[in-house]
């Protein structure tokens, strides 16, 4: 349950899931501006291991921060998210010893208030999402990688219906939702 960035050993973490069984790791990536060269070799190696990446995600940004309202604030987001979506697109493509099909997600807040997550309506903050999902789905059809979000559990696309609906009308076979009954 400790990040990668604890880990002192890339090979021992790797050996560790090996051994535990795991069908597949989690990487929550923080820093992917500052620190692509330290992801891309550590990720190559867990590869190079044997070690199915399913996901790669980030609690850095979350489906609330593609609701800002300020537009140069929401490009980082986006851009972020776009490095992660590249960073998923080569361990699918990675000469492995297993295949990998890893899947960006973005993650949701728990039980925070709406207003302190964005400023802004109700119609605007979906709008921004709308917009950046979109973006983004276009990104994920190019690196061939599924991007899925989480159901947010603040009061923002307040119902699965409401959820599916965002979904669908971005329309890409690339875009989908990662439920998360918890929220």
């Amino acid at each position: 349950s400790r990040s990668l960035g604890e880990w002192e050993d890339v090979d021992d973490l790797s050996r560790l899931a090996l051994e535990s069984g795991f069908c597949g790791l989690e990487i929550n990536v923080q820093t992917v501006e500052k620190d692509i060269e330290y992801w891309e070799t550590h990720l190559n190696r867990i590869i190079d291991s044997g070690v199915v990446i399913r996901v790669i995600t980030s609690s850095r940004h979350d489906i609330f921060d593609l609701a800002r309202t300020n537009p140069v604030a929401r490009e980082q987001v986006i851009e972020h998210f776009s490095q992660l979506l590249k960073m998923a697109g080569r361990i699918n493509r990675s000469e492995s010893p297993v295949r990998n099909s890893a899947v960006m997600t973005i993650c949701s807040h728990i039980n925070t208030p709406l207003d302190s997550l964005f400023s802004g309506s109700y119609e605007v903050g979906f709008n921004f999402i709308f917009h950046s999902l979109e973006k983004l789905a276009l990104l994920a059809e190019q690196e061939s990688v599924m991007l899925a979000f989480e159901n947010p559990g603040s009061g923002l696309l307040l119902s699965p219906m409401e959820v599916r609906e965002l979904v669908d009308q971005i329309n890409s076979p690339w875009l989908g939702i990662c439920y998360n009954p918890f929220y």
